[in-house]
């Protein structure tokens, strides 16, 4: 999620989000690269400190009962993904892009689908 994706969550604001981000991205400050340190629970987000998480407080974290509250509106785990394939056919050439939704390991929900 971005910065805005995540300061409509009640409780996060400019700071949080950006603290939220900055470890997400990893060592090397840049989303999407092999460094990245994707958050296994919510309470690892450092969300004021979450009773037994023993995760660090994030800078500018809410208060513990806050955080709790905050915890039970979302996830670490992705649902949706966008699926970018490209193919080359003798002189053809066509991008083919899907959103996808996993509803489990085996089954996969086609949410849309369109080539270039």
């Amino acid at each position: 999620a971005s910065a805005t994706a995540l300061q409509v969550i009640p409780g996060i604001d400019e700071n949080l989000a950006q603290a939220i981000i900055e470890r997400r991205a990893g060592p090397d400050g840049m989303d999407g690269t092999e460094d990245d340190m994707p958050y296994r629970s919510p309470a690892e987000l450092g969300l004021g400190g979450l009773p037994g998480s023993g995760a660090p407080v994030a800078p500018g974290a809410p208060p513990p009962v806050v955080a709790s509250a905050m915890a039970q509106l979302f996830t670490v785990r992705s649902l949706v993904f966008e699926v970018r394939v490209e193919a080359h056919i003798g002189s053809i050439h066509r991008e083919y892009v899907a959103l996808v939704r996993r509803n489990s390991p085996r089954v996969v929900q086609v949410l849309s689908f369109t080539w270039n």
